[in-house]
C-alpha cells in the first residue's frame, strides 16, 4: 500500500496538533492540580467551665459541697491519608475535672486530628487536605456515655457555668474548576447536659439540662462556590437544685466532637494529565512510524 504526499502531509499535521493539545492540557492539569488544594478543618471547644454552691438552708449545719461519683474522661484521635492511617486514645476511670489527657494522630501531613481534656473542659480539633484524607476527634469530661454522676448536699444548688464555641471551614483555591470532582464536609459539635430526678417528702423534682454549639461546611456549594465558614459561641448556666433534706445525684456529661473528610468523585488531575501524557506519547509514535513508511515509500 502506498500513501500519497498529500495524504501523509495531512496525517503527520493532524497526529502533531493531537500532541500540542494533549501536552497543553497535561501541563494545565499539573499545573491545576498543583494550584487547588481543597482543605476542610473544624474545632470544638468546651471551656471557661466553672462549678459554684449556693446555701438554700443555713439553718441545717450543712456546708454545701459536692463529688463525683462515677464517670470517667477520655480522647481519641484519628487522622487518614490515601497512604497512611492513624490513631490515637487516651481513658481515665472514675476521675473528674481536673484531669489533663492530650492525644493527636497525623497521616502524612494531610490529615490530622487532636482531642484533649484540661483543667476546666474540653476541645477537639482536625483538618484535612486533598482527596480521600479525613479526621475525627473526641473528647469527653467527667464522664463517657451518661454515666458520669455527681452527688450534692441537702439543701443546696451547684451552679455550673461555661463556654461552648464551634467552628468548620471547607475551602477550594480554585472554585472555577477543583470543586468539581472534590466533594466533603467539615463537622464540629459541642456539648454539656446536667440531667437529675429525685423523690423526697412527697414530691418529685426532676430537670434536664442541654447547651450545644454546632458548626458545619462543605468545600462546595451553589450559594458558596469557594467554600464556606461557619461558627458558634455561646455561654451556658445549669443549676442542680436540691431541695430535699438527703444528698441527690445527678448525671452530666460534657463532650467536645469534629470530623472531616475530603472525597474524590471523579479521577484526580494528576489522573488525567497522566493519561493525556499518554496520548501525546502515542501520538508521537504513530508520527514516526508514518514518516518511516513515507521514506521507504
Amino acid at each position: 500500500m502506498r500513501i500519497s504526499p498529500n495524504e501523509t502531509s495531512i496525517h503527520s499535521e493532524d497526529i502533531m496538533r493531537i500532541n500540542i493539545t494533549a501536552i497543553a492540557i497535561a501541563t494545565a492539569l499539573f499545573g491545576q492540580s498543583a494550584y487547588a488544594a481543597p482543605q476542610v478543618s473544624a474545632s470544638s471547644v468546651v471551656n471557661n467551665l466553672q462549678f459554684s454552691l449556693i446555701d438554700i438552708d443555713l439553718t441545717d449545719g450543712v456546708l454545701p459541697s459536692f463529688s463525683y461519683l462515677s464517670g470517667s474522661s477520655s480522647a481519641t484521635a484519628s487522622a487518614n491519608s490515601p497512604m497512611f492511617s492513624d490513631y490515637s486514645s487516651s481513658t481515665a476511670r472514675n476521675t473528674a475535672l481536673p484531669y489533663m489527657s492530650k492525644v493527636a494522630a497525623t497521616a502524612d501531613g494531610q490529615a490530622q486530628g487532636v482531642a484533649s481534656v484540661f483543667a476546666n473542659g474540653v476541645s477537639a480539633s482536625g483538618y484535612a487536605i486533598g482527596a480521600q484524607s479525613s479526621f475525627s476527634a473526641t473528647s469527653n469530661a467527667i464522664n463517657s456515655s451518661g454515666n458520669g454522676r455527681i452527688l450534692l448536699t441537702p439543701n443546696s444548688i451547684l451552679k455550673i457555668t461555661g463556654n461552648l464555641s464551634t467552628f468548620a471551614s471547607a475551602s477550594t483555591d480554585n472554585p472555577g474548576y477543583y470543586y468539581y470532582y472534590n466533594s466533603g464536609s467539615a463537622y464540629a459539635s459541642a456539648n454539656i447536659s446536667l440531667n437529675y430526678s429525685y423523690y423526697s417528702n412527697g414530691t418529685s423534682t426532676s430537670s434536664s439540662s442541654n447547651a450545644s454549639s454546632t458548626s458545619q461546611a462543605y468545600p462546595y456549594s451553589y450559594y458558596y462556590p469557594q467554600g464556606r465558614t461557619s461558627s458558634d459561641n455561646k455561654a451556658f448556666t445549669m443549676f442542680f437544685v436540691n431541695t430535699s433534706n438527703t444528698a441527690q445525684t445527678a448525671y452530666l456529661n460534657i463532650n467536645a466532637n469534629v470530623s472531616g473528610n475530603m472525597v474524590s468523585s471523579v479521577p484526580e488531575g494528576e489522573t488525567w494529565a497522566l493519561a493525556l501524557a499518554g496520548l501525546a506519547v502515542a501520538g508521537t509514535v504513530v508520527r514516526r512510524r508514518t514518516q518511516a513508511t513515507q521514506r521507504r515509500a
